[in-house]
């Protein structure tokens, strides 16, 4: 949440302190804004923008703010732009501002809102007909919010097969570069192996946020359906809720969250082992030598007159055969 600190220039360093300790020990994500009024020729155009931009304004020791018409007129401002104020006391803020904070942080007040209408809840005798009409409203609305969260469920489903699916075949190219680049130089599998380990890591990342944002949103729909369910005669998601320690005791009941958010940061650290392992052992001496495939030796052309005279030849060995030896009368 985006606040607008007022607060006098010597106590500067104070405000950033109390703050940022009271959004550590409430768990809030602050982002503070803090101008310097120092500059007379921007900082009221600036005031005005940021706290315009601002959800909360926050006026550290409004005691000491009332002595400097700079802060007065930052305070007057953030009034005129309707924008909540929050009062912090030096040098410990009270618990009272902490809570508002943590209600504005929440969004408690609109949220509450948009239930302003209570169902069957000691109605006259001439609105019981537009109690139960009001009613039959709030079911139907109620079994749309269930049907919702559960299709969250199954979209939840399909969308961490898809990345483990995605993943795998990115891991498998990466292999088959490896295994078979074994003619291709080293400089070339790198290339190939650098972009698919990256793209990889990439899409673990994109998993990672659309888990977390599935399990914020998953929480809200819930937020909702228990508030509809204090309009009915039985409250059956809080009990199941409360029957699970209301997720604070992990050995009853751990979130779904919580468990798939090891997935992606598992797939992340197994793909850079095998980076960094693939590169040890491209360039330190670790992969098998690359040499080129020796050519097919090509056949050798052998004359039909030359094959006659060998003496190892078939023909050769039939010309002797057939050969008489030499007679007396030749010898003489």
């Amino acid at each position: 949440m985006r606040v607008f600190v007022i607060h006098r220039s010597a106590s500067r360093r104070n405000a950033v302190c109390a703050i940022r300790r009271v959004a550590k020990a409430t768990g809030l994500s602050l982002r503070m804004s803090m101008l310097d009024s120092s500059k007379p020729n921007r900082w009221q155009r600036d005031a005005a923008q940021q706290i315009g931009a601002s959800e909360v304004v926050i006026v550290y020791n409004e005691i000491d703010c009332k002595a400097s018409p700079n802060a007065l007129w930052e305070i007057e401002l953030a009034r005129q732009l309707q924008k909540p104020i929050v009062s912090f006391d030096h040098p410990v803020p009270s618990q009272e501002a902490i809570e508002k904070l943590q209600a504005l942080y929440d969004n408690n007040a609109e949220f509450e809102s948009n239930f302003a209408i209570k169902i069957g809840r000691r109605v006259r005798v001439g609105q019981a007909a537009k109690a139960d009409s009001d009613s039959k409203e709030v079911i139907e609305l109620y079994k749309i919010m269930v049907a919702s969260s559960e299709q969250l469920v199954q979209r939840r489903q399909s969308v961490n097969a898809f990345f483990i699916a995605a993943i795998g075949g990115l891991v498998a190219l990466a292999g088959a570069a490896t295994r078979f680049g074994q003619s291709v130089p080293i400089a070339l599998i790198s290339a190939e192996v650098w972009p698919l380990t990256l793209a990889a890591l990439l899409l673990c990342r994109s998993w990672s946020n659309l888990i977390e944002n599935y399990g914020k949103l998953n929480r809200a729909k819930f937020r909702v359906i228990l508030k509809m369910e204090e309009h009915l005669a039985a409250r059956v998601y809080a009990a199941e809720w409360v029957a699970l320690g209301k997720g604070l005791r992990p050995q009853k009941y751990k979130s779904f969250t919580a468990t798939e958010k090891h997935l992606p940061l598992s797939f992340s650290l197994l793909i850079f082992a095998l980076f960094i392992f693939t590169q040890y052992l491209y360039f330190f001496g670790g992969a098998p030598t690359r040499h080129a495939a020796p050519l097919a030796q090509a056949p050798v052309l052998v004359s039909h007159d030359r094959l006659k005279k060998s003496p190892t030849s078939p023909a050769w060995e039939t010309r002797k055969s057939s050969e008489k030896p030499p007679t007396a009368k030749q010898e003489g």
